[in-house]
């Protein structure tokens, strides 16, 4: 969507570029589609702004999520491993080593 609003932006200069000189020899015929526009305009960049900052909010409000996602990752790879070392060192406890016996008297 913002891409197409600058489109649109861009159209809009373009168009407003083409126009610009009748507008300023002509003011009084247009005096009502200009004060129109301005007004229109406004609007336009009231809202761009409030979309803009919208915009670092959501990316910051992400940014936070993917650290506390990656954080519980770390968490539970570190929470693993240790249970996998506790289970191994366990195992390990239960093994007797092999055993001879004298059988001379």
């Amino acid at each position: 969507m913002i891409e197409q609003l600058n489109q649109l932006d861009e159209g809009f200069q373009q168009i407003y570029d083409r126009i610009k000189p009748i507008l300023q020899q002509q003011k009084e015929v247009y005096k009502e589609e200009i004060r129109t526009m301005k007004q229109l305009i406004t609007e336009i960049t009231d809202r761009s702004t409030t979309v803009q900052t919208q915009e670092v909010r959501n990316r910051d409000l992400a940014v936070k999520r993917f650290s506390a996602v990656k954080g519980n990752i770390r968490q539970a790879r570190a929470s693993n491993q240790a249970a996998s070392q506790y289970y191994k060192s366990m195992s390990r406890l239960n093994v007797v080593d092999s055993q001879f016996m004298d059988k001379k008297k």
